[in-house]
């Protein structure tokens, strides 16, 4: 099976550029995995919802999203082992298609062009391109995106659905409306399928609607984004490799410069934060360092103090001993006196009463 990829950024017109390419013949796949239309795209979208949703899961192991696409420094990446899973995922959904060929869209294709192409045959790109006015106002309308933002993002798209691409076929939407007979058997010799019958330019001038085409409105002031975009349509208009590969090469190695400049600002920036949050925690340390010396400190005065109040007890219980002892001491002089002298009184009273005895008889 042979793939045609419809590429380019989100609101150029691809729904109804890939209905076209269904209707010349390519297979859209399983019936029951297109995305539902939703008012903002009332003809529906003829996306496969398995494949948006594994472009998106690709673009964030990338490290972006779809409206802040990451820039990839190699086109090496599709056969890292971590995209291993992804692979096994497409396989088994590209089986569900039963063609010889199929047309698959999804404005995330532009940025993951080098996965689909490391695994399947691609006969050739669509790039669908549209007026960067008209896609701004249009995401502003549906996202609230701001113009400027839409108008890089178109150039981010549209610069890697060319690069990566398979000799793209650019498809402006407005060429669509305005002519869709001309364009039908251009997109139909362009791809290599058949020439389209009177039955099916019915069909695609029936699909195609111009009052679809409700995204220009006011212009607004031409910014610096909004004048890059427009270079960037008027040079894929034109079609002219000669001019579009340099151009474009040089742009998207301006991309991958400052996105290095940026990652090394991130780089920096997680350093910076990671020293705020190192100082902090020694700070903290130091702090408790602090608090814990603090009472070390309070706890030597203490220790200090109860020392002296020991050896101030000490003294004083020395001094009380010495005292104690000499009370007894005093106490041992007392008692040996007052035994001495009741002693003495005793034997005044037994010598002198023989003598008063020994008195009388003198008289008698």
């Amino acid at each position: 099976m042979e793939l045609i990829l419809v590429t380019g950024m989100h609101r150029t017109g691809s729904s109804a550029i890939t209905r076209v390419i269904n209707i010349l013949g390519a297979d859209i796949g399983p019936v029951g995995d297109l995305m539902a239309a939703k008012p903002d795209n009332p003809t529906g979208f003829w996306e496969n919802q398995p494949i948006v949703q594994l472009n998106d899961d690709l673009i964030s192991q990338l490290g972006g999203r779809w409206d802040d696409p990451p820039v990839v420094s190699s086109d090496d990446w599709p056969e890292r082992v971590r995209f291993r899973s992804a692979r096994s995922r497409a396989e088994r959904i590209l089986q569900a298609f039963d063609a010889d060929v199929a047309v698959v869209k999804d404005p995330r294709l532009s940025l993951v062009l080098p996965f689909w192409r490391s695994l399947a045959v691609v006969r050739r790109t669509v790039v669908c391109t549209r007026s960067p006015i008209a896609v701004s106002n249009s995401l502003f309308r549906r996202d609230g995106m701001e113009p400027d933002r839409g108008a890089e993002l178109f150039s981010k798209y549209q610069v890697a659905a060319w690069l990566d691409g398979v000799d793209p076929l650019v498809v402006a939407y407005e060429d669509l409306l305005r002519d869709p007979v001309g364009e039908t058997k251009r997109i139909a010799q362009g791809l290599s399928l058949p020439p389209p019958s009177a039955r099916i330019l019915s069909a695609v001038r029936g699909h195609v609607d111009a009052a679809l085409d409700h995204g220009v409105g006011e212009t607004g002031e031409m910014t610096t984004e909004l004048a890059q975009a427009n270079a960037v349509d008027q040079l894929l208009r034109s079609g002219d490799s000669s001019l579009l590969d340099p151009i474009f090469a040089t742009y998207q190695g301006r991309l991958r410069v400052e996105a290095g400049h940026e990652a090394d600002r991130r780089r920096l920036r997680v350093s910076r934060q990671a020293i705020r949050d190192m100082t902090g925690q020694r700070d903290r340390v130091l702090a408790l360092v602090e608090e814990r010396e603090g009472e070390r400190d309070q706890a030597r005065y203490d220790w200090q103090q109860a020392v002296l109040l020991t050896e101030r007890l000490q003294v004083q219980l020395r001094q009380s001993e010495e005292r104690a002892a000499q009370l007894g001491s005093n106490l041992e002089a007392q008692r040996e006196l007052d035994s001495a002298l009741r002693r003495g009184l005793s034997n005044d009273g037994r010598v002198g009463r023989p003598q008063e005895r020994d008195s009388s008889e003198q008289g008698s």
